[in-house]
């Protein structure tokens, strides 16, 4: 199963999978203050889960995770 998070490697790839959802830079960038979204890759998993960075909307690139199948 994969799903996407809350985290970005850059502030520019935050405004990148914004904009096509009608976001100003300065709006995508107040997510990070308001910690909506993270900069950097997401906290340790366990060996079930891991995070891997995958291109996404708008050109930009974040943090998915993976979960392994049983």
């Amino acid at each position: 199963m994969r799903y996407g998070t809350s985290y970005f490697p850059t502030k520019e790839d935050v405004i990148k999978y914004y904009k096509p959802l009608g976001f100003s830079a300065v709006q995508a960038l107040d997510k990070i203050k308001s910690g909506e979204v993270h900069i950097g890759k997401p906290p340790t998993l366990n060996p079930h889960k891991w995070a891997e960075l995958r291109k996404d909307q708008g050109g930009s690139r974040r943090y998915f995770i993976f979960t392994a199948r049983k």
